[in-house]
């Protein structure tokens, strides 16, 4: 059998089933502002909190909902 259904198969009778659960992670501004910058995406509506809370339908800034793996697949640049 090959090794991804082997892998599979020692899975199977989990799913579903809620396997772990960890600390809560806070996600304040900052780690907000980070994730922006690091992943190219310093949209206002990440990094700033007045002109969110006057123009966001949220009004507050939010967080990036996209994967970290698909941000980074673009062309990379230096951050200081």
């Amino acid at each position: 059998m090959p090794a991804i259904q082997e892998l599979i198969g020692q899975y199977q009778d989990l799913v579903g089933q809620e396997i772990h659960v960890g600390p809560w992670l806070e996600i304040d501004q900052q780690r907000i502002n980070d994730f922006a910058r690091v992943t190219g995406d310093e949209q206002w509506i990440h990094i700033d909190p007045q002109r969110a809370a006057g123009e966001s339908p949220y009004g507050t800034t939010i967080r990036n909902v996209q994967p970290v793996s698909r941000r980074m697949e673009r062309p990379s640049r230096t951050v200081s």
